[in-house]
């Protein structure tokens, strides 16, 4: 395991209150992070995606694993900030 992979799993582990993901779940996000990021034209260390990514974590946290449905709260979650 390299430093950066074990440096993401430490903050998702702290990010998730003690939940672990696994690496398909964390692919799962990421790559949902970085398309929406795209969509939006937000860099990926800006405020905006920052947000978008706690927002995953707590809904994936909540109960919300279905990714058809953690897309659809990313965008309704930019039109209510809006």
């Amino acid at each position: 395991m390299n430093s950066t992979k074990g440096a993401d799993t430490m903050k998702l582990r702290h990010s998730t209150c003690g939940v672990v993901l696994s690496s398909e779940q964390v692919s799962m996000m990421r790559g949902l992070l970085k398309e929406h990021c795209e969509n939006r034209q937000y860099h990926r260390q800006s405020a905006e995606a920052e947000d978008a990514a706690r927002g995953l974590l707590s809904w994936y946290k909540n109960g919300v694993t279905d990714q058809e449905r953690l897309r659809h709260l990313l965008a309704v979650s930019v039109i209510l900030r809006s």
